[in-house]
């Protein structure tokens, strides 16, 4: 597709730390701590009144916030990476680094089967138009690639494989009409997977590097796109899902890993783990934003999940560790956290009053 950008730039206001009387912006409304061993986490996902916590190699967890926040375990998840939830077949899916992904019931968290899926892999997206399920972060033919498992559900039946031109296929998020947008991060661009003819049907650049964070207003037809920027140019980017034209831009705050769109109340949140804020900006129409509010948050808090009912927003962190004998991930940032702290996990609920 090409590209004509239309775009409009908004700086982000430095607000000097003064008492704001009557706020009734988002704050911090809960925290709901998780014991730990230092292990990281990566994707949070919200259904039915429940959060599924992809916390590596202490397996996927899920807190029931009505139930006081208690904690459980799906078994058979070590090393997860997040989970996809299928409410009407009552079936969630844990993404294993491991390359496995673990079949389990949402309602009891009883576990229906494990399936190999690969040597590895990211993330897992399901679609609920032609009931399937993406697995991506198979390795490809070469190290530029990667492939898209696809299974049939309920069966669980593997159907086919899509090669994608990425290496770093990040966040996904389904159109409705049986595609998977995802962000490929390596190539600065959005892909779309046909989920019905197991083929990319679409693929356009975006004006920014590193697109992570993806969500997508089905009625206004835009994608909401989060880049990383090489750690120093990070930035907001709206993009007509059917043209590719980019009709909005921001900069943001380093680390993005998260972007979730409030349809009901028109907001897209923004979460940035490295500059630690919740960056919230108001939609007036399909190609018009403005600024709304910037929340500091706490360091590592990048990915975000949405309560559609209430508005409320969901992030996890923890204590991050930077060791000088380990691997060094400057290649996302300097100082890129490398380890967590035991006992500081926990997960982070902010709302409106």
């Amino acid at each position: 597709m090409s590209i004509t950008s239309k775009t409009v730039f908004v700086s982000l206001a430095i607000i000097a730390a003064t008492p704001v009387a009557a706020r009734d912006g988002n704050h911090l409304k809960r925290e709901i701590p998780i014991p730990s061993e230092g292990s990281g986490f990566d994707y949070v996902t919200y259904s039915a009144g429940k959060l599924f916590i992809g916390h590596r190699a202490e397996g996927l967890q899920v807190v029931d916030l009505a139930n006081g926040g208690k904690v459980s375990l799906v078994e058979k998840t070590k090393s997860s990476n997040g989970a996809t939830v299928a409410p009407e077949l009552d079936l969630g899916f844990s993404e294993n680094g491991d390359g496995t992904v673990t079949v389990f019931k949402p309602s009891d968290l009883s576990v229906v089967e494990q399936i190999k899926v690969g040597e590895e892999l990211d993330s897992t997206r399901y679609d609920p138009t032609t009931k399937r399920l993406a697995v991506f972060g198979l390795p490809g033919k070469d190290k530029t690639s990667s492939k898209v498992a696809v299974y049939q559900m309920p069966e669980r039946k593997r159907i086919g494989e899509i090669d994608a031109p990425s290496a770093k296929l990040e966040n996904s998020v389904v159109d409705g009409k049986g595609g998977v947008f995802v962000a490929a991060q390596d190539l600065n661009s959005i892909v779309r997977v046909d989920l019905g003819t197991l083929a990319i049907t679409a693929s356009f650049a975006v004006p920014c590097k590193q697109p992570t964070g993806l969500d997508y207003d089905k009625d206004g037809k835009r994608l909401m796109i989060g880049c990383r920027g090489a750690f120093t140019e990070p930035m907001f980017v709206v993009a007509n899902a059917e043209t590719g034209d980019i009709v909005f831009k921001a900069p943001t705050s380093p680390g993005n890993d998260g972007v979730a769109y409030d349809a009901a109340r028109k907001r897209v949140y923004v979460t940035n783990g490295i500059g630690a804020h919740l960056i919230v900006f108001e939609q007036a129409n399909p190609d018009t934003y403005t600024l709304n509010e910037v929340i500091g948050t706490r360091p590592m808090a990048k990915t975000i999940a949405l309560d559609p009912a209430t508005g409320d927003l969901f992030s996890i962190a923890a204590e991050p560790v930077f060791d000088a004998t380990k691997k060094n991930l400057a290649y996302i940032a300097p100082y890129y956290p490398n380890g967590f702290t035991k006992n500081t996990f926990s997960v982070l609920q902010y709302g409106r009053p």
